[in-house]
C-alpha cells in the first residue's frame, strides 16, 4: 500500500477518533450537569420536608 494511502487513512481515523472523543466528553459533562441538578433537587427536598415536619410539629393536634 502507497504511503500517501496509509497516511490518509490514520488522518481519516484520528478524525474519527477525535469525534468519539469529543462526544464522550459532551456525554460525560451533561452527565454531571444532571448529577448537580439531581442532587440540588434532593437537598432541596429534603430542607421542604424538614420545614414541612417542623410545621406540622408546631400545629395543635386535632
Amino acid at each position: 500500500m502507497k504511503t500517501e494511502t496509509v497516511k490518509r487513512r490514520q488522518q481519516i481515523e484520528q478524525r474519527r477518533l477525535r469525534g468519539v472523543i469529543r462526544q464522550v466528553m459532551e456525554q460525560l459533562e451533561t452527565g454531571s450537569s444532571e448529577v448537580t441538578v439531581l442532587s440540588a433537587m434532593d437537598a432541596q427536598y429534603a430542607e421542604a420536608h424538614r420545614a414541612q415536619v417542623a410545621l406540622e410539629d408546631a400545629l395543635p393536634d386535632g
